[in-house]
């Protein structure tokens, strides 16, 4: 089921398109923002424990960051497609 598909089935079909699509980008929006600050969480430990000299510590919070990456990139992928549908069904689901 696609993302605005699922959010109309939970606020329900009396919601307007447009509402739905603000309610739907603001809520991508959260996410990239709070992807953006978890990146950059696991880059800063990946850093420290590298300089304390634990590079398997490093390594583990590197990894980390990058499926951190891939979600940001998944969600930076919805919310264009958001910003450019307006009123049109995103193929990306959540």
């Amino acid at each position: 089921m696609e993302f605005i598909e699922q959010l109309r089935a939970f606020l329900g079909p009396t919601v307007e398109d447009a509402d739905l699509y603000a309610a739907a980008r603001s809520a991508v929006a959260a996410d990239v923002r709070a992807l953006k600050v978890a990146i950059a969480e696991r880059v800063w430990r990946a850093r420290q424990r590298s300089a304390a000299g634990d590079q398997t510590g490093a390594a583990s919070q590197l990894a980390a960051a990058r499926q951190l990456q891939r979600e940001y990139d998944a969600a930076m992928a919805e919310y264009c497609t958001l910003q450019r549908s307006g009123t049109q069904p995103s193929t990306n689901a959540a």
